[in-house]
């Protein structure tokens, strides 16, 4: 059994299409090397799991100000920009001192 290719941070899954290709999932623009497709934007969820904390966790720290790149869409949904989120982890995630 082949093993499964290790994704790097800056890279997303694809949803396949059939046993071969590859298609983009909707709302997602291509990787700048043109390799896979990349999200714009990350849902708590997946920036819980980017972190390795637990979603409560990034949601306390998103009260104090902790996490940047917060954005809010229509409704109650969140999502985070995920190049704002990666160069903040870059810069060892340091600490912005403004609580929401």
């Amino acid at each position: 059994m082949p093993a499964e290719p290790t994704l790097k941070l800056h890279e997303a899954p694809a949803v396949p299409t059939n046993g071969d290709s590859v298609a983009p999932r909707p709302g997602h623009a291509a990787d700048p090397a043109g390799i896979l497709p990349v999200a714009l934007l990350l849902t708590s969820d997946e920036l819980a799991g980017l972190l390795r904390v637990s979603r409560r966790c990034l949601e306390r720290w998103a009260a104090a100000g902790r996490v940047p790149g917060r954005v809010q869409l229509p409704g109650r949904a969140i999502r985070w920009n995920r190049q704002i989120v990666l160069d903040w982890i870059g810069a060892g995630c340091p600490r912005s001192g403004r609580r929401r």
